[in-house]
């Protein structure tokens, strides 16, 4: 009798403090849209772009702000590849990411893509962003060269964290 109801009390602990992470959450449209399961490309290991575009889609097609920033990376162990998200601003005007592998989207520090991609993959060296926009593919920096080394940006990103400093009101 004593751990059914000792089961009773951590069960239901538990579900107030999943309730209330949830009610935190920003409720509005660009949150929900971007949580949409049937976005093509979603949870696949190889279709990064394929989410991104048609999550831009949307985005547009709702009127509100919103980018699709492509990178290339290169980590410690000389791997490289390349990866793409969407970049939106909620009525508040926080910036949000969102990828094709995310459960939901992270809360972005930075105002351009060069910093949302360091920011987002802060454990890797970004050697070249583009933001595609609606009518085609653009670089980031006006000079057309590599982009900023992901160190040297994501150093004034460094004790946050991604995924709850917005609730704290981070910058």
């Amino acid at each position: 009798m004593k751990r059914a109801v000792l089961t009773a009390i951590v069960i239901g602990a538990s579900a107030f403090s999943v309730g209330s992470m949830w009610a935190a959450a920003p409720a509005n449209s660009e949150w929900n849209m971007a949580l949409s399961l049937d976005i093509p490309g979603k949870g696949g290991w190889t279709t990064c772009y394929t989410f991104a575009k048609t999550l831009q889609g949307r985005f547009l097609r709702a009127g509100g702000e919103c980018h699709l920033v492509i990178y290339d990376w290169t980590d410690a162990y000389h791997y490289s590849d390349r990866h793409a998200f969407v970049v939106y601003r909620d009525p508040a005007g926080r910036y949000w990411g969102m990828d094709n592998r995310s459960a939901k989207p992270r809360w972005m520090a930075g105002k351009n893509p060069t910093e949302w991609a360091a920011f987002w993959d802060q454990d890797k060296t970004i050697n070249r962003v583009e933001e595609e926009t609606a009518t085609g593919v653009t670089l980031a920096d006006a000079g057309a060269r590599a982009n900023p080394n992901a160190a040297a940006i994501s150093a004034q990103y460094a004790g946050f964290s991604r995924n709850t400093d917005w609730l704290a009101g981070a910058p």
